[in-house]
């Protein structure tokens, strides 16, 4: 944590990685002797699903909707379904070159994967989209479970071109455009249980990101941003407008910046069911990507929390090693790819160091006491002061001053009178 004395406010310090970091020959060997899970196998093995609704559909698209003879949830009798769930049909690939997802079908359901793994509470994602010459929808999946009935339940981040279609009626639920009439009629917003009988849109921003101002009609491009930041119940996600060429820097708009926290309250225009279903997805913590009638390529440009950093940091040693082409290679040096003066996690050990700098660092360790021992690594003259330096915030639940546990000069917070927490800010 640190204080922008300016606005007065406090904000988190991104110095902090979960990654492969050791510092003993044991802990290499370990590491350089195993295969490390890719993403491409996270990929192939994560749950699939592809939900349909008739009702449910007209709301988001004019058409598109071709199968009220076969809705519900993962069928076995209609391709549309299959194509999705059943992994032979290749509904869905992963580009190791690119890092990118595939949606392979155009299909009418509703159709996702899901990471089988949960637990995903805090992490950013930031995605480039190219849906070519389609205009419907992609979406992030922030949210998924299964109720005690078996039936799938999701909560996704959807986003859309809309492209103009002068062949429908003007009806697309007061999202006026002056271009003509649109086809899908959804373009930003949160849904709950879309694609299902229970779908509600919890927050809807199309109005302020409006539709493509180009068709997509035999585009090779159609590309935007969709992201997410997750810090446990309160999520921004972040879009841009669509463009028409292969764009590398394309930026988030901050207008477009969409803001939801669960409530403590169930909202009077939400069902018993759909509160507690919401309350139990963001508990278990999953995360995916979907489509709708849509062939989407997702590339992850960047990503924190989500998927491991296979990259294994000997900072004995100041150098790093990474696996490709089936065994493991120096990649090069720590100093000139991770940050000076960072916290630095080994999950699997269960190891937290600070990093200096090169050849430059201290472990961590944590006694059965809210106070912190320390060990010196490279025999550094080292104090636990030092890891906190001048601006960075101390938090506590016990009201002492961190003076008398590590020295330095410390100012009190305002904590607008919140007595279960405790903030100082270290100013010499």
């Amino acid at each position: 944590m640190k204080v922008d004395a300016n606005n007065n406010t406090v904000f988190a310090d991104d110095n902090f990685r979960i990654i492969r970091v050791i510092d003993d020959n044991t802990a290499l060997s370990q590491y350089l002797n195993s295969k490390p899970i890719t993403m491409k196998d996270i990929f192939n093995e994560w749950n699939r699903f592809a939900h349909y609704n008739q009702n449910a559909m007209t709301y988001l698209d004019y058409s598109n909707r071709s199968l009220s003879s076969y809705q519900g949830q993962n069928r076995t009798d209609n391709i549309h379904y299959i194509s999705f769930i059943d992994k032979t049909q290749n509904g869905w690939s992963f580009d190791e070159t690119t890092n990118s997802i595939k949606d392979n079908n155009d299909m009418d359901t509703y159709a996702g994967f899901v990471s089988n793994n949960n637990g995903y509470k805090n992490y950013n994602i930031k995605c480039k989209v190219n849906t070519m010459h389609d205009d419907d929808h992609f979406t992030i999946i922030i949210g998924y479970m299964k109720d005690s009935s078996g039936i799938e339940h999701t909560l996704s981040i959807v986003r859309a071109a809309g492209h103009v279609n002068n062949g429908q009626p003007d009806t697309y639920y007061g999202y006026g455009t002056t271009l003509g009439p649109v086809d899908t009629r959804v373009w930003y917003a949160l849904i709950y249980d879309m694609g299902n009988s229970t779908q509600k849109i919890l927050k809807d921003m199309s109005k302020e990101v409006k539709i493509s101002t180009f068709s997509t009609t035999g585009k090779t491009y159609t590309i935007c941003l969709l992201g997410v930041d997750r810090v446990n119940d309160n999520f921004t996600f972040h879009t841009c407008s669509f463009v028409d060429y292969d764009a590398n820097d394309l930026k988030y708009d901050s207008n477009f910046n969409m803001t939801w926290s669960f409530p403590n309250i169930k909202p009077n225009d939400w069902t018993e069911d759909m509160y507690n279903n919401i309350r139990k997805m963001l508990d278990l913590g999953h995360f995916g990507f979907g489509v709708r009638s849509n062939i989407a390529t997702f590339t992850i440009l960047e990503q924190r929390g989500l998927f491991d950093d296979n990259t294994v940091y000997n900072l004995a040693t100041n150098k790093m090693y990474d696996y490709k082409n089936n065994t493991w290679i120096e990649s090069g040096t720590i100093d000139n790819n991770l940050p000076y003066r960072s916290f630095l996690y080994n999950k699997e050990l269960g190891k937290l160091y600070f990093y200096y700098g090169p050849n430059d660092y201290v472990q961590i360790i944590c006694n059965n006491t809210t106070s912190i021992a320390t060990q010196s690594v490279n025999t550094l003259s080292y104090k636990s002061l030092d890891i906190y330096p001048i601006g960075s915030v101390y938090t506590s639940t016990i009201n002492t001053d961190p003076k008398e546990l590590f020295g330095g000069e410390w100012k009190t917070i305002d904590n607008n009178n919140n007595t279960a927490i405790y903030m100082w800010e270290r100013i010499s």
